[in-house]
């Protein structure tokens, strides 16, 4: 096929995938990949990558990584090994496997690339520099902070030393990157140098692209000073960022709309506007409705949010009712051996412990421990064992309550600092 009709036919394919003819397209696409066998390398090289492109976009992740790599290893056998040809191929790789979670052969990849491009940095400044933060999505990912920072600063001083300027808009973003990495190590100063930097240009220059990172940037400078005892100011650009995609609402964001409501909660607690706390994971609650419908479990998921607020707050009568639509909503979403019914039955067990009806928790958490029976998951049994503990103490049997007590405190204090309020809650009830 000459060059002008694989370009027809590669247009027809784009056109039906950006008006939402997913198998057309596809079909289209199979025409080109076929076609172009019989033409040249450059052709298959070129169909195989907007081919890989498109069944990424569209979920299609195993067969988006399988062209990827035939075209990495298209590129090998005809390019040379060190070229920049086969470093991109390479990179493409990696970006289709991270998004079919992928992730040990992403790194793969990316090492890989990073090694070739690393003797002879100057003229792969800026591939290698794109690699870098690539890489550390993925050791963000897999709780490397250290290393992730390290990536991320490699990659703008590569960035700053670069012989043709940066521009703006591509530093700001890098800088972007930066902070991300820095306020998981502690790097709290340097956090704030870098989102002090980019926001201002992100915002006055950022593309329809960058507008998640914007918002991202709001939350990370909420969390820097949340971490500074700032509350009132990290309250205040929590609420910056859920005004910001409320003006222009986009589905793709809804995750960080969920985490600033959340965050706003929190800051409203800790300033103690309770109402108000409430109020934002109401609100959150019925935008997923709203996005989800009440039969999905983001939607359980936002309720069981609401209920643990009240649950925080002593308030278990007011729980109680949101608890039982969790568990309700559960049984009907969930199969009934699936071990994540434990939790709703585990809560609801908790809270009617501590309104002291205890047959009724005693019932709840039979129905949890059932569940769980066989499973090895050891943060779902000891928040079981938690309860059970409790409820044995409750029953004036400390003996048992002791065993299950020290089963759960051992689990929580080996999960580090996050589980310090349920090893003190623990410790209250053996005293």
């Amino acid at each position: 096929m000459k060059r002008e009709a694989l370009e027809g036919v590669m247009q027809r394919a784009a056109r039906l995938a950006q008006d939402g003819e997913v198998e057309k397209a596809e079909a289209t696409y199979e025409k080109a990949l076929r076609e172009s066998e019989v033409s040249s390398v450059a052709e298959v090289d070129y169909v195989l990558g907007e081919y890989a492109e498109f069944l990424g976009h569209v979920g299609r992740h195993p067969r988006a990584i399988e062209f990827s790599r035939l075209r990495c290893n298209l590129r090998g056998q005809h390019a040379p090994e060190r070229s920049e040809v086969f470093v991109a191929g390479l990179i493409d790789l990696a970006t289709a496997c991270r998004r079919g979670d992928e992730n040990e052969e992403a790194e793969k990849a990316l090492h890989q690339a990073i090694a070739i491009m690393e003797e002879d940095e100057p003229s792969f400044r800026r591939t290698l520099s794109n690699a870098l933060l690539c890489l550390s999505y993925h050791q963000r990912e897999t709780k490397r902070h250290e290393a992730c920072l390290e990536s991320c600063e490699r990659a703008l001083r590569l960035r700053l030393e670069d012989d043709d300027e940066c521009p703006p808009l591509e530093l700001a973003r890098c800088q972007m990157a930066v902070a991300r990495a820095a306020i998981h190590p502690g790097r709290l100063a340097r956090c704030r140098e870098m989102l002090e930097a980019c926001l201002p240009v992100l915002e006055r220059l950022g593309e329809e692209e960058d507008e998640p990172a914007v918002v991202s940037g709001m939350e990370n400078m909420a969390d820097l000073l949340e971490l500074e005892g700032r509350i009132d100011e990290a309250k205040a650009w929590a609420a910056r960022g859920v005004a910001r995609i409320l003006a222009k609402p986009d589905p793709a964001k809804f995750g960080i709309l969920t985490r600033l409501r959340r965050q706003l909660g929190g800051y409203c607690e800790t300033l103690g506007d309770y109402a108000e706390g409430d109020e934002q994971r109401r609100i959150s609650h019925l935008e997923h409705v709203e996005r989800f419908g009440d039969d999905h479990l983001e939607t359980v998921g936002a309720l069981q949010v609401r209920a643990n607020y009240l649950v925080g707050r002593l308030r278990y009568a007011e729980a109680e009712p949101l608890l039982r639509r969790v568990l309700d909503d559960s049984l009907r979403l969930l199969k009934a051996d699936d071990v994540d019914l434990s939790r709703p039955y585990n809560n609801m067990g908790f809270c009617l412990l501590h309104l002291d009806r205890l047959e009724e928790a005693e019932a709840m958490l039979d129905r949890s421990g059932l569940i769980l029976s066989g499973n090895d998951d050891p943060l779902k049994l000891a928040f079981h064992d938690k309860n059970l503990g409790i409820l044995r103490s409750k029953q004036g049997r400390p003996e048992e309550a002791d065993v299950h007590f020290r089963k759960a405190l051992a689990v929580f204090k080996s999960k580090g600092p996050g589980m310090a309020a349920f090893v003190a809650e623990i410790e209250r009830w053996m005293r």
